[in-house]
């Protein structure tokens, strides 16, 4: 029987409409940032596949091989045509009608309405930067840094406090490259602290699963019994296979380690002497650093540093036993902080001091999102220096590469405008809920007085504090609502604002929180 003409002639036109394909990056949250190949007909994407597949036949070899190791993308990067073409995606701008956080207020307004009304709100903090010295916006993704000196976050809750403690600690995060993933087969000993490998980083956990298969003891630390933590951790006869503790107390623990370490003798004191500064009181070093002070620019090079007094680890480690009562009542502190037994405290730092190399990773997950997540942070970082794992081939502080030795040159985004642009005066992605609620983000009126001074060349007074009246969170990514802590503080603080826009596209808590959710189109806020 023969086709209808209508739908013979519908058959050959899609037959003849190219369909081609365009490589892309999978830019979630997760590390792996898997390339894809986008299949366009039509203008519009008709099917999404990874970069990385593979013929079938023969496809076992090539899923097991680690040189060079399959980058296919998992089944949200595969199901990203799904999400571009959801049914329940914003597909315009959105206007709040009623109060915050409820979805059910918003109202479709056009895109002139969106942009004249969002023209109106720079206008009114144009007015205010005259009375202030800088415009009371939190701007990230808009235009005020064409306008004059506003506000903005530094750091942010993925990383933040790891990059600080980073910072302050080794060296700028950015420039760092910790040893790639498939090192951990140079390891005798893995900890993945705090961090769901098998949901976060998919390249990793393949790794971890081929170092399990290999007889690399694993200890997975986390306040949750994840997946990574059933299907990874492996433990020993000594090391334990996973250790379960109370969420906030990670560097508690940590402390309690350095503290067995030092007091057993076991800590490398050739890798300190050597590569370390601040480990032991009176430490001196001249320095060889070609960085320069971030404020005053006066170069670190050839200057001498000596620790100050009471501020080396030795003295930190001397005043936790005098506070809590020598060694066991340091053991008994951490238990009752952390409610791992003070036996496991014990025991798991020995093995992990003895297992040279050992490897602990974290990475952006985990502890270091919380408020004291630097100390964390820091003590990871003092912990792989202790025992000398720091820049060892399986060892390591916390963070690796995400990559596995590719990389891929991308083309330079053009410049928004030729316009000055102008600084913004920064604080603590941390301390978002109180400078909002009070203007402070923890440094005293004098310090805040001194820096914004130094830095944005803007006296703010002897009371000093910030002022923020209006929020534009643009094409940035997050759901920054949630990725704070203290969802109830942030409720209180947000109504503190006189104006938030976003841009969204699905009603996240973020946009649900906003006057204006900017949808449909991703295009800079004019």
């Amino acid at each position: 029987m023969e086709e209808p003409q209508s739908k013979s002639k519908e058959k050959e036109l899609s037959e003849q409409t190219e369909i081609k394909t365009v490589m892309s990056l999978h830019p979630m949250h997760c590390g792996g940032a898997c390339m894809l190949k986008l299949h366009i007909k039509d203008g519009r994407v008709c099917k999404v596949t990874s970069a990385g597949d593979i013929p079938r036949e023969g496809s076992y070899e090539q899923d097991e091989s680690l040189m060079p190791m399959q980058r296919r993308a998992c089944l949200m990067g595969i199901s990203e045509k799904r999400r571009i073409f959801a049914p329940d995606r914003l597909k315009y701008p959105l206007k709040q009608t009623l109060e915050r956080g409820n979805p059910r207020g918003f109202k479709r307004i056009c895109w002139d309405e969106a942009m004249d009304t969002i023209a109106d709100w720079y206008g009114e903090m144009e007015k205010r930067k005259d009375e202030l010295g800088y415009l009371p916006i939190l701007d990230e993704g808009g235009i005020a840094s064409y306008l004059g000196p506003h506000l903005r976050r530094f750091g942010n809750p993925s990383s933040g406090n790891l990059q600080a403690a980073t910072f302050g600690a080794i060296g700028n995060y950015e420039s760092l490259k910790g040893n790639p993933p498939i090192d951990a087969f140079n390891s005798n000993y893995i900890v993945i602290w705090g961090n769901d490998t098998q949901a976060n980083l998919p390249a990793l956990a393949f790794i971890v699963m081929k170092a399990k298969e290999a007889g690399i003891p694993i200890t997975v630390v986390d306040t949750r019994y994840t997946d990574t933590a059933a299907s990874m951790g492996t433990g020993s006869e000594s090391k334990p296979r996973y250790i379960c503790v109370r969420p906030g107390t990670d560097a508690a623990l940590l402390a309690a380690m350095t503290n067995v370490i030092y007091r057993r003798d076991l800590h490398d004191k050739e890798f300190l002497k050597e590569y370390c500064f601040g480990f032991y009181p009176g430490d001196m070093v001249i320095s060889k650093s070609p960085a320069k002070h971030p404020v005053t620019k006066e170069p670190y090079l050839g200057k001498t540093f000596t620790v100050p007094k009471g501020q080396s680890y030795v003295e930190y480690l001397d005043e936790l036993q005098t506070e809590h009562g020598g060694y066991e009542g340091v053991l008994c502190w951490a238990e009752k902080l952390t409610g791992v037994p003070k036996s496991t405290i014990e025991s798991f730092a020995i093995e992990y001091a003895a297992a040279k190399p050992a490897f602990i990773f974290s990475k952006l997950t985990g502890p270091q999102r919380t408020n004291n997540g630097m100390y964390f942070s820091w003590m990871l970082i003092a912990l792989s220096a202790m025992t000398g794992n720091t820049n060892k081939r399986g060892g390591g502080y916390g963070d690796i590469r995400a990559d596995d030795g590719y990389s891929v040159q991308l083309d330079m985004i053009p410049p928004f405008g030729a316009k000055e642009v102008y600084s913004p005066i920064l604080f603590s992605s941390f301390q978002l809920n109180d400078v909002l609620l009070h203007g402070r983000d923890g440094r005293t009126p004098e310090q805040l007085r001194e820096d914004v001074l130094r830095m944005n060349r803007i006296d703010l007074g002897p009371a000093a504090r910030l002022h923020i009246e209006m929020y534009v969170r643009g094409a940035v990514g997050g759901n920054i609502f949630n990725q704070i802590p203290n969802i109830n503080k942030r409720t209180l603080a947000w109504n503190k604002l006189k104006h938030i826009v976003s841009y969204e596209r699905f009603m996240s808590s973020t946009a649900a929180w906003s006057d204006i959710s900017l949808n449909g189109l991703q295009i800079p806020l004019l």
